[in-house]
């Protein structure tokens, strides 16, 4: 019984898990070989993405650091200013060529998506009524 059960797990091996690392080695190599970096303007391409970025980030810095008593609905707020200060200095995504009052508007819209006050949907048509590009 035992040599049947060896047989098994070899023939297991052979068949089933050797495919497996295979498949596993080249898609690891075409990873490591691709020429593409962290590229931030997709998380200020648009709303959706700024949003995103800001739940990620509120995440690990609750997780990563003690907070001190700070709530995570305000550190998400934080955060989302600090985020959309950061992409109208650098000139990201939908912050490219925007006036510098957008800067607020889009970090209270993130804000309320992110703590969820409010839906992507009613935050874009109040947005819409401002007039505003890229969202």
């Amino acid at each position: 019984m035992k040599k049947l059960l060896c047989f098994m797990m070899v023939a297991f091996m052979a068949f089933v898990i050797t495919p497996m690392i295979a498949v596993a080695e080249t898609v690891a190599s075409a990873v490591v070989d691709s020429p593409t970096g962290l590229d931030l303007g997709i998380y200020f391409a648009t709303l959706s993405g700024l949003v995103t970025a800001v739940i990620l980030l509120t995440q690990f810095f609750k997780t990563a650091i003690e907070t001190h008593g700070i709530k995570t609905n305000y550190l998400s707020w934080i955060i989302a200013l600090v985020l959309s200060i950061a992409g109208y200095f650098l000139q990201l995504g939908m912050f490219y060529g925007m006036p510098w009052y957008w800067i607020p508007i889009y970090a209270l819209s993130a804000g309320l998506i992110a703590n969820g006050i409010a839906g992507k949907q009613v935050v874009e048509a109040i947005l819409s009524l401002f007039n505003s590009k890229n969202l």
